[in-house]
């Protein structure tokens, strides 16, 4: 939810991220081929998170920099709070799985610059 301002008027989810962290959220009900399906099954959203840590002491990037985290799932929760298992996704094409990426190297550069 945003102001006026375009600032948060309240954080991601505690099982997100910590408060304070920046973060952007797209979500959608997810609607099936047929009105019938609609109907008669469970409504689903599709949500996705992009977080931008803010540093703190013990984070794994250095002052001044971020290490973005995305998550995407589909849930039954029009808030995403929950993610269906990974038999409940498939029709979606999805599955759950983790993965994470190196720092870039304009950054890596800039850092070994200072």
């Amino acid at each position: 939810m945003n102001s006026e301002a375009r600032e948060h008027l309240k954080g991601a989810p505690g099982w997100l991220s910590d408060p304070g962290d920046e973060y952007f959220r797209y979500d959608s009900r997810i609607y099936r081929s047929s009105k019938i399906m609609d109907m008669t099954s469970a409504r689903d959203y599709a949500s996705m998170w992009w977080v931008l840590p803010k540093w703190r002491k013990g984070r794994n990037f250095e002052k001044g920099y971020t290490d973005p985290v995305m998550e995407v799932h589909i849930s039954r929760d029009p808030n995403g709070e929950e993610s269906l298992n990974d038999s409940e996704q498939e029709p979606y094409g999805m599955k759950t799985m983790e993965a994470s990426t190196d720092q870039p190297i304009a950054q890596l550069l800039q850092v070994a610059d200072n």
